[in-house]
């Protein structure tokens, strides 16, 4: 007879549990903590994470749109004068068509994060959005004429950025697709294209800021999945 009050199957539960603990505080343990987990934890994870990033993108769609809007007025503002554009014809023309290009990909965005059907596929809509928004940001300016104009696009690259690594919450794996896949698929087009192209300043402002938003994308997701843990 069982001399003691403990719930039959509390024995054959404990082990398990004291196994997941155990596994959970080495994880927590890890000086260089890599980002991935167990099956089952990375899982739950990834799905925390998914959610977080649907609904960062439905609650503050605003922000592409602002910084659109920023850039735009800052332009007309830097190459107009009372109304009038006084830069080159051909360089009006290319911007107006980044503009309607950009506005595109970015109501398509809009779009399918209101849709919460497509919540499953957040990320199958926003990577190849993504990297076109990204390589039309780059690859289009390379048409205009004027240097100071072509120099000032970018910044709207790294703003872009930014954004993709800090503030979108998807996992940095594929933000780091997205980033280093729109800038080598930008190169290739660009190298097709035989256009004139500053290529030092285009590591300058594409891959630096892929690397420093890379770093500063792995300490905010080392934080996230720590936080998950606890």
């Amino acid at each position: 007879m069982r001399s003691d009050k403990t719930p039959v199957g509390t024995q054959a539960k404990t082990p398990g549990w004291e196994a997941e603990y155990d596994l959970v505080r080495e994880l927590l343990a890890q000086k260089f903590m890599r980002l991935r987990f167990p099956d089952r934890l990375e899982a739950d994870l990834r799905e925390r994470m998914l959610r977080r990033a649907v609904t960062t993108l439905r609650e503050n769609y605003w922000m592409l749109f602002l910084l659109a809007l920023s850039t735009a007025v800052i332009i007309l503002l830097q190459f107009s004068v009372a109304g009038h554009w006084i830069g080159p014809v051909e360089d009006l023309r290319v911007m107006v068509l980044i503009g309607l290009a950009s506005g595109a990909i970015m109501l398509g965005l809009t779009l399918c994060g209101k849709a919460t059907a497509l919540d499953r596929h957040y990320l199958f809509y926003v990577t190849p959005l993504s990297i076109a928004l990204l390589v039309m940001l780059t690859v289009a300016p390379a048409f205009l004429l004027d240097e100071t104009l072509r120099h000032s696009s970018t910044y709207v690259v790294i703003y872009a950025l930014l954004i993709l690594y800090g503030v979108s919450n998807m996992p940095l794996s594929r933000a780091a697709l997205i980033g280093f896949g729109s800038m080598l698929i930008s190169a290739l087009l660009i190298f097709l294209l035989d256009v004139r192209f500053d290529w030092g300043i285009f590591l300058q402002y594409f891959l630096l800021t892929n690397l420093v938003c890379l770093g500063n994308g792995y300490v905010l997701e080392v934080r996230e999945r720590r936080l998950f843990l606890q």
